[in-house]
């Protein structure tokens, strides 16, 4: 029963199913959006925004496991209005940083290799829709706090492979130059 209450936990802060989807897609979608653009800021050299981004991903939900109930607590006399605003401004820095990863990753594939970046998209898709239903099954067993850290757990996994697997880019480029 504690895996129902914690993961209806964000329903009943925001007072309705509806509110509580509408509100966090409005965050979510617009915010990593915005973080989709700015990764195009960063140089893909050295992979820079990835290993910035990642870390602060993870430490903020890490940090809202611990600040959530208390936020929600402290707020659960209030209107919904200032409930809703309460949430999209602790989804824009998650969002924001949600958005990074995939778009320099597609980046530096298309310096690597451009035939990969079809099936970038196609795995991206696919984790999308396993990881939602995922996510579900685990916050109904186990918790909304246990998705949160297989959340971060999911991203820091991707990062260090990232970083072990992927040849830094100059000598990419430079391998590339010499095979012409």
């Amino acid at each position: 029963m504690t895996g129902v209450q914690t993961c209806a936990l964000p329903i009943f802060f925001l007072w309705h199913p509806v509110y509580a989807v509408s509100t966090v897609l409005f965050a979510i979608l617009i915010s990593s959006g915005i973080g989709s653009y700015l990764s195009g800021r960063f140089s893909i050299e050295k992979k820079s925004s990835l290993r910035w981004a990642i870390p602060l991903l993870c430490g903020i939900t890490i940090l809202y496991i611990f600040i959530l109930p208390y936020v929600f607590n402290s707020l659960v006399s209030t209107g919904v209005i200032t409930r809703q605003v309460t949430a999209v401004l602790l989804l824009v820095p998650l969002g924001i940083l949600m958005g990074i990863p995939f778009p320099t990753g597609i980046r530096i594939l298309g310096v690597i290799s451009k035939e990969l970046i079809p099936w970038a998209w196609c795995i991206n898709g696919c984790s999308s829709v396993l990881s939602s239903v995922l996510a579900v099954i685990i916050a109904l067993s186990f918790g909304f706090t246990t998705v949160l850290i297989c959340a971060a757990l999911v991203y820091l996994v991707g990062l260090v492979l990232i970083t072990i697997y992927v040849k830094p880019l100059g000598l990419a480029q430079k391998s590339e130059s010499e095979e012409c």
